[in-house]
This record gives structure tokens, sequence and C-alpha cells, in this order.
């Protein structure tokens, strides 16, 4: 159970950020812009996106001058927060052997799957390591192919199935099975993707998608990077993680609304299922001056309408061409 101390040091960082956002409110020019909008390279949501907060009562703190260094000072505080909730399991945190990445991919074709895949072509859009298209292969698959822009060296060591890094090795109007696993949320963009997995189907085939929204408490894959704080990308910007984790952040669309833009993105295919898994976010993040800061962060007007579509940690589709 968490102590008074504890808590009431959660608050004051919370209520000093708060102040700080704040006070850019009331500034003239792009400071606020800087702190809290995304890199240019980040795609613009499709989807209609929530309103941008206003008319929140300010918090009477001291206004904070330096701006920068408050900002600085409030990335520490807040990762210095010890009872901030996990992003994952501290037993995730370990790196996976291969044992452990074989065992995993069966459990999600086992998860996936309504229908053996024997004799049939099959695609694993994203492939990353390969170990998804593997077991394809191992589960009967004809031609088990795995498609990813960046070449991994562990497809060299797995055998049966074959890789390719350019959309030109995909053959039009072949794949009887497509997947796309925890794949769309990290390309630029998205409704070029499911064109192009469109074309490279055949009509009688059907898609496979798990979705991993910007809104769940992991969407970044920040703990792998030595951040294992839930939502923890909703309060620092694309570059200020790039600067505490020292590399360049995984890219994740940031859409608000993830459901509608998901739907939008499938509007040439026919949605046969979609499963929606959640998990109730912690009371930590309900706390009245949390809700403000996420709020100002964020540009969001209606914020217990976020935090319910931040229960949703991943979405499942089955599709079929129309």
């Amino acid at each position: 159970m968490v102590n008074k101390t504890e808590v009431r040091r959660y608050l004051n960082v919370i209520r000093r950020a708060v102040s700080l956002l704040e006070a850019e409110l009331d500034c003239d020019g792009d400071t606020l812009e800087r702190l809290i909008d995304q890199p240019e390279a980040q795609a613009k949501s499709v989807a209609p996106q929530l309103k941008e907060t206003e008319n929140i009562e300010p918090v009477s703190i001291p206004v904070v001058q330096q701006t920068n260094e408050a900002r600085e000072k409030h990335i520490q505080d807040l990762l210095a927060i010890d009872c901030w909730p996990e992003a994952v399991p501290e037993v995730l945190l370990a790196s996976p052997t291969d044992k452990d990445q074989k065992n995993r991919a069966s459990a999600v074709m086992d998860m996936v799957l309504d229908r053996s895949i024997e004799k049939l072509n099959f695609l694993d859009y994203g492939c990353g390591d390969g170990w998804i298209t593997q077991e394809a292969k191992r589960r009967g698959a004809e031609n088990a192919v795995g498609f990813d822009l960046v070449k991994s060296e562990k497809w060299k060591e797995l055998i049966g199935p074959s890789f390719v890094h350019s959309l030109g090795a995909l053959e039009p109007n072949f794949f009887d099975v497509v997947f796309l696993y925890d794949v769309l949320d990290h390309c630029m963009d998205a409704e070029f993707l499911m064109d192009t997995i469109l074309k490279s189907m055949k009509k009688t085939g059907v898609v496979y998608v798990r979705c991993h929204p910007w809104t769940s408490r992991h969407a970044t894959h920040l703990y792998k990077q030595g951040i294992n704080k839930a939502y923890m990308h909703m309060f620092l910007s694309f570059d200020e993680i790039g600067k505490l984790i020292k590399d360049k952040p995984m890219f994740t669309r940031n859409e608000k609304n993830p459901l509608e833009a998901y739907r939008w993105w499938f509007r040439n295919f026919k949605i046969v299922k979609e499963r929606t898994i959640k998990e109730p976010v912690s009371d930590f993040f309900k706390h009245p001056d949390f809700k403000t800061l996420l709020a100002n962060e964020q540009n969001i007007l209606e914020i217990d309408d976020f935090l319910k579509l931040m229960e949703i940690q991943f979405v499942d589709y089955v599709l079929i061409p129309k």
C-alpha cells in the first residue's frame, strides 16, 4: 500500500507540472507547442480527434520562469515517482531466448487463427525476426513468407520460411492468409499498407490483425528501453523520449480515438470480427490534478472519455476483402 508521504510527493509533482503548462497557455509565442507537440515526422491522425482543453481552473502555484529547465525538472520528477504503475510486469523485462520466442509465436497463432493454414500461402507482414513466419511453416503452410522493411540477421537461421524486405517481391493475388501483428500502429501510412495487403491477397483470403493503440499503457514499448512506466509516452514528446533513452523512439501513430481510425483504414475490407482487450486504468491516473495535466499535455477536453479509451490495450480484427 502506498504511504501518505509518497502520495503527497506525487501530487506535488503533478501540481507543479500543471502550473508550468497553465503558465505557458497564457504566454505569447510557441513555447507550449515546443513542449507538447510531436515531431514533424509524426503522421496526422485520419480519425476525428478529441477537442483541445479549455476552461480548466489553473492551480495556484508560483509560475516557473525558466521554461526549459522547469520542463527538464518536471520530467525527472515524473520519472522519480516510485508508485507509478508499471507498463508491464518485471518478468517481461528480461530478453527472451529463442525458445521463448518460439513458444510465444505458437501461442500467438493459437490465439489468433480460427482455421488451418495447411497447404495455404501465408504472409507475415512486419515479421521482425520471423518467428511467426517460421511457426506458420511448421504448421504446414505451402509458402510461409515474412516481410519487413528491415532485414534481420535471424532470418538466416530460420529453416523453412522465406523472407523479403521489398514490397516488389510480394506476388499479387497470392496469399490466402495475412498476419499483421502489432504493425499498423507503428507505420507511417496505414492506408497504403492496407492497400498493399489487399493487392497481395486472394479474393478469398483473410487478414488477421492485432492493433496496439497509442492509448494503451505500453504502446511505444518504452519498457524495452528502460522506462517501465504505464502511459509515460502521453506525458513526454517524441524528442524528450529520445533524449531519455539515447536512441530514436519507436514510431507510434498518435490516434486518440483508435477504433475510429482502424475502421477507416479497413474501409475496403469487411470486418468479420472486432475484439477489444481492455484493462481498468489505475486510480493513480484518475486524480483531478493528474487528469488536468494529461488534458493539457494532449489537448483533450473530455478527459473522462479519454480515460475510457485508455482501457483498450489491444484490438483484434478478422478481415476479408469486400
